[in-house]
This record gives C-alpha cells, sequence and structure tokens, in this order.
C-alpha cells in the first residue's frame, strides 16, 4: 500500500486493527512487519483527533500542510491526498471511513467523496441494525428465560 492507513492506495482503512482470524483476510508478513515499524496505534491526535471531535466529511490535497496535521511515526509509510467520511448511526458516530493516496497520484474529488459519504451511511446503517437486532435477540432470550 502507498499509505498504511488504506493498505492499498484508494481503498477504504483498515486502520491499525487486523481482519478476524480467516485465512483470506488475515494480515500478511508484510503488513504485520509495517504494524510493527509504525510502532503503536493510533492515539486520536492530529487529522484522526480532528475527525473524533468533528465528525464530518473531510477531503485534503495535502494532509500533511492541514494546521490539525501532528505528523507520522517514524516507521510510518508517507501518506499525501486523503478523503474521510464518518460513519454515523440514528444516534451516534461509529467512526470513520478514510482513504489516502488515490491510485496514480491524482487528487480525490466530489465524485470519490460522494462515494465514500454513501458507503458510510450504509455501514452505519448496517451497524444500527446489527445492534438493534442484538437487543431483539437479547430481549427474547430474556423474556424466554423469565417465563
Amino acid at each position: 500500500m502507498a499509505s498504511w492507513a488504506g493498505e492499498r492506495p484508494g481503498r477504504p482503512s483498515r486502520g491499525y486493527q487486523s481482519a478476524k482470524s480467516s485465512s483470506r483476510h488475515s494480515p500478511s508478513r508484510r503488513s504485520l512487519t509495517h504494524i510493527a515499524a509504525i510502532g503503536h496505534y493510533p492515539q486520536g491526535r492530529g487529522i484522526l483527533g480532528l475527525l473524533i471531535r468533528e465528525p464530518d466529511t473531510l477531503r485534503l490535497t495535502d494532509l500533511t500542510a492541514h494546521p490539525d496535521a501532528t505528523g507520522f511515526p517514524a516507521g510510518h509509510p508517507p501518506m499525501r491526498s486523503f478523503l474521510s467520511a464518518p460513519v454515523r448511526g440514528r444516534k451516534a458516530v461509529f467512526g470513520n471511513l478514510y482513504l489516502t493516496n488515490k491510485r496514480g497520484g491524482a487528487e480525490f474529488d466530489a465524485d470519490d467523496e460522494a462515494v465514500l459519504a454513501t458507503l458510510a451511511a450504509a455501514a452505519g446503517v448496517a451497524i444500527d441494525n446489527a445492534r438493534l437486532y442484538d437487543a431483539v435477540q437479547r430481549r427474547e432470550r430474556w423474556l424466554t428465560a423469565s417465563g
């Protein structure tokens, strides 16, 4: 990946979290080496901290030039262009999807922003639905046990 935040340029980030243990989605040795070289997980500072404080779509040509940029850990691959959209549910912001370093070195544009915002909205609905389903299942178990 050109930037570690997306593992491959222009792809949604898995951040620093590895996927569950299926062999198809397990991090490669190369990915684990990158994780070790970076040294620590994100700490909510800089641009990522801004996205926590102000969960809005953000498109940057050069994220290092942004006033909230704080730099990267020593082993972090370089990142330049950046696009982020919040994953919102009905009552909460669950996190962000972000992309870095668009393929071919181009800047992210309004179409990229619209696609990512749509994907983030769909993810928010999916998380809300999963939480509602879980709540219904818990209630059914509780009613069955008490009844």
